[in-house]
């Protein structure tokens, strides 16, 4: 370290990664693509990100979706994951990333993701907190800063909306 090295921001989390760090920390920073080793940095632009992980672009009159593909995340759960900006929303202007989700939709379909990433965020976080005046599927956990929901809806098809947010 030079004599003025001491003024440089310094990310916590860079090179590569490792599973002896915490869930915990690795949300504070991001969401990490075990599979790749890339690190989407909250708060970052969209289009900064686009250029380090190969992402599909889609628009809509009300919204533009990009979906990451199928990924591992959170300490081995493999989902095909995208984004979501919705045009009315104020948080969507400046398209930076603050939220990852999944959706499972169909009966059969969300039954089998419900299991999945339930077990699977309960061996990772500990049992999901139930929040009231929610339906009865919906579920909350906390890493610092970041909430991750899960929540399956009975409607006319099963539904099921895995969401990791940074708050």
């Amino acid at each position: 370290m030079g004599l003025f090295g001491f003024f440089k921001k310094k990310h916590k989390l860079e090179g590569q990664f490792t599973k002896e760090r915490s869930l915990g920390e690795i949300l504070n920073q991001g969401v990490l693509f075990e599979d790749q080793n890339k690190l989407l940095r909250w708060g970052s632009p969209i289009n900064e990100l686009t250029s380090v992980v190969d992402v599909k672009e889609k628009k809509f009159a009300d919204r533009t979706v990009y979906n990451w593909g199928v990924h591992e995340i959170l300490g081995g759960l493999k989902l095909e994951l995208s984004t979501i900006y919705w045009n009315h929303r104020e948080y969507s202007i400046d398209k930076r990333f603050n939220a990852i989700e999944f959706l499972a939709v169909g009966d059969d379909n969300a039954g089998k993701y419900l299991r999945l990433i339930g077990e699977h965020l309960e061996n990772k976080f500990g049992a999901g907190r139930h929040i009231e005046d929610e339906p009865l599927g919906y579920f909350e956990w906390y890493a610092d800063e970041v909430r991750i929901t899960l929540c399956f809806m009975q409607q006319v098809a099963n539904k099921l909306h895995f969401k990791i947010e940074k708050l």
